[in-house]
């Protein structure tokens, strides 16, 4: 706990365009040897790099990233990337000193959150209750708390678009891309779904196929349509500039700036026209899209427009927002797809031509409609797809971005940091979220992915993360994972190439209705234990692979055979399988009413049964697993984990006795006490985290953390010769066991689980077949392996 209160953290963010920020630092927080840097990208990507060497690259909308701490401590470089030009942070790491201040500063309020803790503390180590310690666990920060924007309760909603009294007018300015101007205007009529006005601008377009394409579709809508023909290209605001004088002169209404590279949904213009009718000082309007700076919804290509399939299904959603989520106030409209109250144009005009053409005209008429008492929204119920970036070339981009920043802050000194302060608030966070669900069924060709898991860490999150980032390494275009023990009941993560968004769920309905989407979903179990309510886990499953959905298990513990998911009693042991009459506590749900052993059963029976998959990863499992559930058979893959970078042989000959891993009651720690003053003079060595509950004085060692490839450097530094995997439960796997013989030396366990199984394939192994209690055979085991060592180490030097 002091180490995680104690860590330094420092927060900064990139300096922005004249409409759009890079993004930014939230905060990097320096421990011994980790550096935690999140923060959000707006656009293109960011590279974190350490003195000039590349670490990390990410192309994320959120992200939280955990770094290893180079010794030398060199300046941590964020460098934000896009496509036409880049800015960098230079943050530097705190000093040794500042470390110490911080610890400094950090004891009391550590110490004053242990004690108010002291009371739950108590009832845990009487209990030995594992969701009283997870609890305390989570409050004292020890294990993780990442947290997203919580899901309101009034995500969803009706919410009504009346019809406006006078016809909108749409202008349409086009220069070429006469694909995209065909694809628009196929379904234009159908699609806006009112009475309208069309105002085709086309501005000096040398396709020859443009002016002919624009005539016909003309011709055939003389009621709604208006053409009007520059004879060269005179740049975007004025050819929304001439659309606008049309509008004036035709006494339409309220008006809507439409882009030729978007793909606009069904009954689209009543819903964008919505807020300026609920509220007369609503000056600009903008919608959702696949790239609109800060309104984009991530999980889309950015350089291609989406299917309209894919358009439809995200729109679905968007219409189901309820209004109190999706209309939100934000620093500027985006011209790609905006209303403009009719109002404050009769006030201010049209663009200003100080910004040539084109770039920084939507943020100066926006600014000028503010002054005026005007304000600017964006709303979630509409999402129009657009292509963006198609105007102008790079160079030329960059260049006029360039000049209209400087004339944009010239003009508003405060708008860089209104846009920065919406963004880092980010209202839209719930919005965007639902918004990219949606988006992911029509774009998986096969089912999307749907993990459930926990925040617990440990071997079976980093099989949940190998298996999310080889889907997407094999195109996957995102995946959800539902995750107990957040802040709230449930924590909602959508995962996509450039992307990661998080947000805090209240109830089981709320995560239904947001994967509702997801026809064609593929649910998958990885490990529910850790939560404050276990039995909804279960029911969540359940209602998750009701709608035609396949589901599969990877069994990396036994919850769903025992709420003690290590199997454990109430006593501290394991005794097998327990039996359907069983009364003991561990193996239920306290509660009103409390979920009995046979209930817990009976929740889990039909997912096992459902499953087409379950995934166990080690014989023992297996065996376990079918012996709960035999109609489980059937479906039950034996599939070891990889193991990688393990560490190589070591020369038989030290006098310690080595522990690999975190240490807890469960994976031995009382075994240990108990042990620590039975083997004089031989010292015992913990490579790994201690619990609080478990304490070894000198002689003995608690190194702390370790990577694989350092075992055999420590094992060499401490004198290790014999290593002990002291579990007192059956484990699904066990990487420190098979670390632990691949370095050769004497490797001892109980005859529990996977870590037996493996020890007793090798020949390096030696199973103790007595009860882990039994300290005084547990110490002649470890003496009979040593000597049968020593007698090997005379023989091959005879």
């Amino acid at each position: 706990m002091l180490n995680h209160t104690v860590s330094v953290t420092t927060t900064c963010q990139a300096e922005q365009s004249w409409n759009t920020p890079f993004g930014r630092i939230d905060s990097v927080t320096w421990f011994n040897d980790k550096i935690e840097v999140s923060g959000a990208v707006c656009t293109g990507k960011l590279a974190l790099a350490f003195g000039g060497s590349h670490d990390h690259e990410t192309f994320d909308n959120a992200f939280s990233i955990t770094l290893n701490r180079p010794r030398d401590r060199p300046t941590l470089i964020a460098n934000f990337i896009t496509q036409d030009r880049s800015e960098t942070l230079a943050i530097p790491q705190p000093t040794a000193l500042h470390e110490r201040l911080a610890r400094l500063r950090a004891l009391p309020l550590a110490l004053f959150s242990i004690l108010r803790e002291t009371p739950a503390i108590c009832a845990f180590l009487w209990s030995g209750d594992s969701t009283i310690g997870i609890a305390v666990r989570r409050r004292l920060q020890l294990i993780d708390n990442i947290a997203g924007p919580y899901l309101p309760a009034t995500l969803f909603g009706a919410s009504s678009s009346p019809r406006p009294s006078a016809p909108p007018a749409i202008i349409l300015p086009i220069f070429n891309a006469y694909d995209d101007v065909v694809g628009l205007l196929s379904r234009f009529p159908q699609s806006v779904g009112i009475d309208h006005r069309l105002i085709l601008v086309n501005d000096g377009s040398d396709d020859p196929r443009i002016a002919k394409l624009l005539t016909n579709f003309a011709n055939a809508n003389p009621e709604t349509t208006i053409l009007v023909s520059l004879r060269r290209n005179m740049g975007f605001i004025a050819a929304v500039n001439t659309g606008l004088d049309v509008a004036r002169y035709e006494t339409c209404g309220h008006v809507i700036l439409l882009n030729s590279d978007t793909i606009p949904p069904d009954d689209w213009a009543c819903r964008l026209l919505a807020p300026i009718h609920h509220d007369r000082k609503v000056a600009t309007v903008t919608p959702m899209s696949s790239c609109a700076e800060i309104l984009t919804v991530p999980g889309f290509a950015r350089a291609e427009l989406p299917e309209l399939s894919q358009v439809i299904a995200t729109d679905k959603v968007a219409q189901r927002l309820s209004s109190y989520v999706a209309v939100t106030h934000i620093p500027t409209g985006i011209g790609f797809c905006m209303a403009m109250n009719r109002s404050y144009l009769d006030r201010i005009g049209g663009f200003d031509h100080a910004f040539g053409r084109g770039y920084g005209e939507e943020v100066d008429w926006c600014q000028k409609a503010q002054q005026i008492g005007g304000k600017s929204v964006a709303t979630a119920n509409l999402f129009v797809a657009h292509r963006g970036g198609a105007s102008f070339g790079a160079v030329e981009k960059a260049e006029r971005i360039q000049a209209a920043s400087a004339v944009i802050t010239n003009r508003y000194p405060g708008y860089d940091q209104a846009v920065q302060d919406w963004f880092h608030a980010d209202p839209l966070a719930a919005a965007r979220l639902a918004l990219t669900i949606a988006g992911l069924d029509d774009a998986c060709q096969a089912r999307t992915p749907v993990f459930l898991g926990h925040t617990l860490g440990g071997g079976a999150e980093i099989a949940l993360q190998k298996e999310i980032d080889k889907a997407l390494a094999t195109g996957c275009p995102g995946m959800v994972v539902v995750r107990v023990g957040g802040l709230r009941l449930w924590r909602v993560e959508v995962i996509t190439p450039e992307s990661r968004q998080i947000g805090e769920a209240i109830d089981e309905d709320q995560v239904v209705a947001l994967l509702s989407p997801l026809k064609r979903r593929q649910v998958i179990y990885s490990c529910g234990a850790g939560g404050a309510s276990p039995a909804a886990v279960p029911k969540l499953l359940r209602r998750l692979i009701s709608h035609h959905a396949s589901f599969d298990m990877r069994i990396h513990d036994f919850f769903c055979i025992s709420p003690s998911w290590n199997l454990l009693g109430s006593d501290g042991t394991y005794d097998g399988v327990p039996h359907d009459d069983t009364s003991d506590p561990a193996h239920s749900v306290p509660g009103n009413p409390p979920v009995t052993f046979l209930k817990w059963r009976a929740l889990w029976e039909p997912l096992v049964e459902k499953a087409q998959e379950i995934t166990v990863f080690s014989k023992s499992s297996a065996t376990i697993l079918a012996k709960a559930y035999p109609i489980a058979k059937h479906a039950i893959k034996v599939c070891p984990h990889t193991l990688g970078n393990i560490p190589g042989p070591i020369t038989v000959g030290g006098t310690n006795i080595g522990v690999l891993g975190s240490i807890d009651h469960v994976k031995g720690g009382t075994v240990l006490m108990r042990l620590a003053s039975h083997i004089a003079p031989r010292r015992l060595v913990i490579l790994g985290e201690m619990d609080s509950r478990v304490c070894l004085s000198s002689p003995h060692i608690v190194h702390g953390g370790y990577q694989p490839d350092q075992i055999t450097a420590l094992a060499r530094r401490y004198d290790i010769g014999l290593w002990l995997i002291p579990s007192i439960c059956p484990e699904t796997f066990s990487f420190a066991t098979h670390e632990a013989l691949s370095t050769e030396l004497p490797v001892l366990s109980f005859d529990l689980g996977a870590q037996a199984e493996a020890v007793k394939a090798a020949p390096n192994g030696y199973v103790v077949t007595t009860k882990p209690h039994d300290i005084a055979a547990l110490r002649d085991r470890i003496e009979a392996a040593f000597d049968a060592q020593k007698l090997i180490k005379f023989r091959s030097a005879s």
